[in-house]
């Protein structure tokens, strides 16, 4: 009787162990009226019962973090599934936002999009008939790459309800990610690539990186990296590379890689309070060869 008992718990702590959600996905057309009804068109990836568009939302769990992920410059935010993939199987919300993609974007207004995209989510936890109903947790990140990791830092700075941001090769931005990072100090994770060209990181990441007011944060510096393997393959990345370098020591995949060794654990710890988790990916950073870091 007792090794039947056994048996039954193995399966019982089998089946709640944390499987990989499949990933949803989800357009919407919001709309901010503090902004004169500002349209605000949204990609979400989420949590699903199965993979697709509209799928049902996964309710094996009570709640799920929200993210929203800033684009770079010129880049729609398709360049950008490799987020979705590493974050929504983990049980985290990520949201688009599809604005200012033109060639003179407002880094401003996309810092407040991240910060409405936000809001709105966290009050669809609240709201009886939406998809998100009960399912969204207390916590958030903003986060972003290259102007939409700029952008992430000004909308930390606009709003004191974001607990805590995660920047992909930050761009200086207008106004100043750099000077708006002194009003920011929420927990912050920085992923610069030591050979990126077109953010360089002495002008942008740790500028940005050592005005920080956080108690809590960490730089790393992937050694080899560029800027454009922070994404998926997009054509005007990559032609701004070469542009101005052809340096690339490692893979795409190596650097997404290194990337998702550290940023699952961060995340997870900070938004859903998974300690272990970073303490056991911390433990790396001091013999990984593949980065070097800073945390004060």
């Amino acid at each position: 009787m007792r090794k039947f008992a056994l048996f039954l718990m193995t399966i019982v702590s089998i089946n709640l162990t944390a499987q990989p959600y499949q990933v949803g996905k989800l357009n919407l057309g919001l709309h901010d009226p503090d902004r004169g009804n500002r349209r605000i068109p949204v990609a979400i990836c989420y949590p699903a019962m199965e993979a697709g568009e509209n799928a049902p939302m996964d309710t094996a769990a009570a709640t799920f973090p929200v993210i929203c992920f800033g684009h770079g410059f010129v880049m729609n935010v398709n360049s950008y599934g490799n987020i979705c993939q590493a974050l929504v199987p983990a049980g985290f919300i990520v949201a688009f936002p599809k604005t200012e993609t033109g060639m003179a974007p407002s880094h401003t207004a996309l810092a407040k999009d991240i910060s409405f995209v936000i809001r709105f989510l966290q009050e669809q936890g609240n709201s009886p008939g939406s998809l998100f109903h009960h399912r969204i947790a207390a916590t958030n990140c903003a986060m972003g790459h290259s102007m939409g990791g700029g952008a992430a830092v000004l909308a930390a700075s606009f709003n004191k309800e974001i607990h805590s941001i995660v920047l992909l090769a930050p761009a200086e931005t207008r106004t100043s990610a750099i000077e708006a990072a002194g009003n920011v100090v929420v927990p912050a994770l920085e992923f610069s690539g030591a050979n990126d060209c077109i953010t360089p990181p002495s002008k942008h990441h740790l500028p940005i990186f050592n005005t920080l007011k956080s108690s809590d944060k960490i730089f790393i510096s992937i050694t080899g990296g560029n800027h454009c393997y922070m994404a998926d393959d997009n054509r005007l990345c990559n032609l701004g590379e070469a542009s101005c370098s052809g340096d690339t020591q490692i893979s795409r995949e190596e650097q997404q890689a290194i990337i998702n060794r550290y940023l699952l654990p961060w995340l997870k710890y900070h938004l859903k309070g998974e300690t272990q988790a970073w303490q056991e990916a911390e433990k790396q950073l001091f013999s990984d060869k593949d980065i070097t870091y800073l945390k004060p």
